[in-house]
C-alpha cells in the first residue's frame, strides 16, 4: 500500500513489458493475453471467443492494397455476407448475425463505406435489434 502511483506505474509497465516478451513470436499466445490481462482492442476480445459477426457488407473498394485479404472471388463485387453465409437483404443479415448469438460486429469488405447506405442500414438494424452491442469497422474512406 505504501507504493506511490510513479513506482505502482513503473511496476505495471515492467509487468506489461514481460508479458509482451512472453507471447512474441506465438500469435496463439497473443490472441489468449486478451483474457489474461493484456489489452487487446475489444472487437478482438469479441472476435477470439467467437461472440462477434463478420459481416462482409461489400467487396468493393477503391484502394489496391498489397495486403488486402479479401478472396478474388469477393473483392471488387457487391456482394454481402455474414461469417461466410451470403445473404440478400439487411434483415436477412440481421437475422444471421442474431441466429449466432453475437454480442458485437464487424463490418468490413472490400471497403464498407463504399456501400455506405447498406452499412449504415446494417449498423442501425443491429443497434436496434440489440438494444446495444458492439459494432466496429474500418475504412480507409472516412479518413479521405
Amino acid at each position: 500500500m505504501g507504493e506511490s502511483a510513479g513506482a505502482m506505474g513503473a511496476a505495471a509497465a515492467v509487468r506489461l513489458k514481460r508479458a509482451r516478451g512472453r507471447l512474441l513470436g506465438d500469435p496463439f499466445k497473443a490472441l489468449l493475453a486478451g483474457s489474461r490481462g493484456v489489452w487487446m482492442a475489444r472487437g478482438c476480445d469479441l472476435c477470439f471467443p467467437g461472440r462477434k459477426a463478420v459481416v462482409f457488407v461489400t467487396g468493393l473498394c477503391d484502394d489496391s492494397c498489397f495486403y488486402c485479404p479479401v478472396s478474388r472471388a469477393k473483392l471488387g463485387r457487391d456482394v454481402f455476407y455474414v461469417n461466410e453465409v451470403p445473404v440478400s437483404s439487411v434483415w436477412e443479415a440481421v437475422s444471421e448475425v442474431l441466429r449466432t448469438g453475437a454480442s458485437g460486429a464487424s463490418l468490413t469488405g472490400g471497403d464498407p463505406l463504399v456501400a455506405l447506405h447498406r452499412t449504415l442500414e446494417v449498423a442501425e438494424a443491429l443497434s436496434r435489434s440489440w438494444g446495444g452491442g458492439s459494432i466496429y469497422t474500418s475504412t480507409r474512406a472516412a479518413g479521405g
